[in-house]
């Protein structure tokens, strides 16, 4: 966006028709900047890929189809939850949706 760059993203979750977007959010009392994980605490996790890696790499393409929300609206990938220190990413209403 307007020529800065960034290694952050926004992930909405979407409806089925793409005409409902609603952003993730993380729980209120979340650290800003704190970085995101799936599963438990520091169990497999690996380190964050150097910004140069992920441009050379298509890692967006073979996550994204496994990122959805489940039914109480919490981000998943695959099976394992999308967490911070204080709790999971929601989406605010949007359940079993995609997430891009």
């Amino acid at each position: 966006m307007r020529g800065i760059k960034s290694n952050g993203m926004v992930l909405c979750a979407s409806n089925d028709a793409h005409d409902v977007v609603e952003p993730l959010a993380p729980p209120a009392e979340a650290p800003v900047g704190e970085r995101v994980y799936f599963g438990e605490e520091g169990k497999n996790q690996a380190a964050p890929a150097e910004p140069n890696r992920v441009q050379k790499k298509k890692y967006w393409e073979a996550v994204q189809p496994l990122l959805k929300t489940d039914g109480e609206a919490t981000a998943r990938f695959g099976d394992a939850v999308m967490l911070t220190s204080t709790g999971p990413v929601r989406a605010a209403s949007l359940t079993n949706a995609s997430i891009a």
